[in-house]
């Protein structure tokens, strides 16, 4: 009993010192992003790469659909959220659609060029009530963001 007692408290700590990472995948994200259904804005693919997220789509203006990529790049975190920093976005940089994207709370919400993903309303974090997002990264397809006390 004391052994099993022991590897509790040893993770217990580990976890506590190294914190807990949970990974966030391009599928996951991309039905994150299609929660709503946006109004004249369609979210086709959301692809994680080495230190930037491109979301691609299309959107209708005055009957004609056009495609559109979206570049964000990883930038800081505050309690539970991950902010990203708009980079560009092609073919054309229309803030409109920017805001019609991510001003959509309690998912997302935008300030300049400011995206934040709230961490809450992913399943894994809703199991972890403790905690703050301590920093994330993108890897492997992954966002991977490391939760600490």
């Amino acid at each position: 009993m004391d052994r099993f007692l022991n590897e509790i408290k040893k993770k217990v700590q580990h976890y506590a010192e190294n914190g807990v990472t949970i990974p966030i995948n391009e599928t996951m994200l991309r039905k994150l992003l299609q929660v709503k259904k946006i109004e004249q804005v369609e979210v086709t693919h959301a692809a994680i790469l080495d230190q930037m997220i491109r979301i691609d789509g299309t959107f209708t203006k005055m009957r004609i659909p056009v495609k559109y990529s979206i570049y964000l790049e990883p930038a800081h975190t505050e309690d539970r959220t991950i902010y990203f920093r708009l980079r560009r976005t092609a073919p054309l940089d229309a803030s409109w659609i920017h805001k019609k994207i991510f001003n959509r709370p309690p998912y997302f919400s935008i300030d300049g060029d400011l995206i934040g993903f709230h961490m809450e309303v992913i399943k894994q974090m809703q199991h972890i009530p403790v905690g703050k997002v301590d920093t994330f990264y993108t890897e492997n397809g992954k966002i991977q963001v490391v939760l600490k006390a």
